[in-house]
């Protein structure tokens, strides 16, 4: 997740926009904004390394600039360093309390380690303190799934799906949940509708494969995954 100064996640595109508003005086940047900027669009570009270096730099300016210190732990979690993940995100929680971006992110970490319980109260805070965020919705449907509670999974996918009806990644687990319940019809029809809303989603095409084959459609299967 790549936060800003509001706690929000920041769409691309922002650089100009961002530095055309300071230099008209409708926006007052702190003194590492287009660093940050900067620094968002090399983490966005895969350039990790430099990313890091970055981020770095930017708190060593400001070391309690928040969307800094989110996004380097963002970082730190992409690159699969999850306990100094887990460790910078506890840290943040303790900083900002109210924020529901840094108890997602904590969340999917803490399930990311296969610390399920963890997870869930973590993802739970975030969704308390903002109902409306889909994604940690759906990674508190899959600690739930994997912590046992396929049940509660589901009601969880099915809060998604009654706001967004055409969330693929939604349609994607209600498709896999039916799967686990031997409810094959059901899992076919729900990846369907993930493909038809996202069709390069690979997670869909892959589980829609994995459904075939149970079917006993084996040459389907494989195209399925091969798509994937």
């Amino acid at each position: 997740v790549i936060v800003g100064d509001d706690q929000r996640p920041v769409p691309g595109g922002i650089r100009q926009l961002a530095v055309g508003l300071h230099r008209v005086g409708l926006i007052r940047a702190p003194q590492n904004a287009c660093r940050q900027i900067d620094v968002m669009l090399l983490d966005r570009s895969g350039d990790f390394t430099a990313a890091m270096t970055s981020y770095d730099e930017a708190l060593r300016l400001a070391p309690d600039h928040f969307s800094a210190s989110a996004n380097r732990a963002a970082l730190l979690a992409r690159l699969g360093w999850l306990a100094q993940a887990r460790g910078a995100f506890e840290e943040l929680a303790r900083r900002e309390p109210g924020s529901a971006v840094v108890h997602a992110n904590l969340g999917a970490v803490h399930r990311d380690m296969g610390e399920l319980q963890a997870a869930v109260t973590s993802l739970r805070r975030a969704l308390k303190l903002n109902p409306d965020l889909a994604e940690t919705r759906l990674t508190l449907a899959g600690a739930l799934l994997d912590g046992g509670d396929p049940a509660g999974a589901q009601a969880e996918v099915d809060e998604v799906l009654s706001e967004h009806p055409d969330h693929a990644e939604a349609w994607t687990m209600a498709g896999r949940l039916a799967f686990d319940r031997d409810e094959l019809a059901a899992a076919e029809s729900a990846l369907g509708r993930a493909i038809e809303r996202s069709p390069r989603l690979a997670n869909a095409h892959f589980m829609l494969g994995v459904v075939r084959m149970a079917a006993g459609d084996s040459a389907e299967a494989r195209r399925c995954i091969e798509r994937a």
